[in-house]
């Protein structure tokens, strides 16, 4: 208990699923975290929206972590069927929104010759790619790389940056859809530990980024897939 006494945490997408259980996990161990969504959480935020995002960042105390889970989510269809503005929805959103968010709290740290912490919770879609999501698996795609080049960048600075690949999770937003058949089945086949996880995973993985002790890791990836990227899928 206690591993984050006396360090202030941003959690975005904090109004529900992974990002609350983040924020509850934090807190757990003693951070005083503030959290921030479009709703239902304690500051409301547009991730996309640079001047509302640098406002945020200056109205509040100094960061020692970042926790990045606010994204767009859901399927676009084929390919060929894209439109240009879904697109540019999720790039503005999952990968634009992250780039604004990280930028000022690493101004702030840097400002402040503070070190820190920040963690993009990313997907298994930041390194794999499922059907029918290619703007979702391009802006996650894209995030990892924003990390890795983040990390090179302000290593020196001390501030270590981390993507958490999560897989099916279990949250209330699909939990019918998880719960429907094929994709109930098939979860069970194609996730060697049985199925989808808890938010609480995905949590434990942010609490291990953000503990002060682990500064020396970074630009890394950390799945949380119940082992469903190392299973070899078979027809």
């Amino acid at each position: 208990m206690n591993r984050l006494a006396g360090q202030r945490a941003l959690v975005t997408g904090a109004g529900g699923g992974i990002g609350t259980a983040i924020v509850r996990r934090l807190r757990d161990e003693g951070a005083l975290v503030v959290g921030c969504d479009l709703a239902g959480s304690d500051l409301v935020c547009d991730i996309a929206d640079e001047a509302a995002v640098e406002q945020l960042i200056a109205a509040n105390q100094l960061f020692d972590v970042l926790i990045h889970a606010a994204a767009l989510t859901g399927g676009s269809g084929r390919f060929p069927d894209v439109t240009t503005e879904a697109f540019d929805r999720y790039l503005t959103v999952n990968l634009r929104g992250a780039f604004l968010v990280a930028r000022a709290v690493a101004r702030s740290l840097i400002a402040a010759g503070r070190p820190g912490r920040m963690v993009m919770v990313g997907s298994v879609n930041s390194i794999a790619a499922e059907p029918d999501a290619l703007p979702y698996v391009a802006s996650k795609h894209g995030l990892l790389g924003l990390v890795r080049a983040m990390a090179v960048d302000l290593a020196h600075h001390r501030i270590a940056t981390n993507l958490i690949a999560p897989g099916p999770i279990l949250v209330e937003r699909n939990r019918a859809l998880f719960a429907a058949e094929p994709l109930r089945s098939g979860l069970a086949r194609t996730v060697p530990a049985g199925g989808p996880g808890a938010p609480e995973a995905v949590a434990e993985a942010a609490l291990y980024f953000a503990d002060p002790n682990t500064t020396f890791v970074t630009g890394t990836v950390l799945t949380v897939d119940g082992g469903n990227t190392a299973m070899v899928h078979q027809c």
